[in-house]
């Protein structure tokens, strides 16, 4: 089965870190419990863990870290994996308030400009990043029916029984 993304809760607001970091804590106790809370390895984002992990920890709010590598790359080239994924239609959106702003910047992504109109391509673009890392799930392991040895030595219990009888199967001739 191709991976398939399901959009649950998306957020957006220009406010200070601090409030970045509550929403984040609200969102993964909200939606607990995570797997992997992925952010870009940037400088920038370090300095953003560094608060929200003091919050979390003072909270009990455990949020496993995912660093995801930009290794130079363009917001373009790090979304590639996202088009992809919405090309194939693998991409699913709850209903709700935040659709709107959410399919429009997907919609007006890499031409529009301004700050912060790219925050969800970017948000969505870790996610399929993540999913190439991950790679095709192994499939099942179906057990191996049990095969007949390839030589028999028969017990101790075998050969006095056999003796009993009159065999001498065993014996070397």
């Amino acid at each position: 089965h191709a991976a398939r993304i399901y959009v649950l809760h998306a957020w957006r607001d220009q406010c200070s870190p601090h409030d970045t970091a509550e929403m984040h804590l609200t969102m993964a106790n909200q939606w607990a419990p995570i797997t992997e809370s992925l952010i870009d390895d940037d400088n920038a984002s370090k300095v953003y863990v560094i608060g929200l992990a003091d919050r979390a920890r003072n909270r009990g709010i455990p949020v496993p870290w995912k660093p995801m590598p930009i290794r130079g790359q363009d917001k373009e080239t790090r979304a590639a994996p996202l088009r992809g994924l919405l090309q194939q239609l693998r991409v699913f959106l709850v209903r709700a308030d935040w659709n709107y702003w959410l399919i429009n910047e997907l919609l007006m992504f890499p031409t529009a400009t301004g700050s912060g109109v790219d925050d969800g391509v970017d948000a969505l673009g870790l996610i399929g990043r993540r999913l190439l890392q991950l790679g095709k799930p192994a499939a099942p392991v179906e057990p191996k029916p049990e095969q007949p040895p390839t030589h028999y030595r028969p017990t101790l219990d075998e050969m006095f029984k056999d003796a009993e009888r009159g065999g001498s199967s065993w014996r070397p001739r």
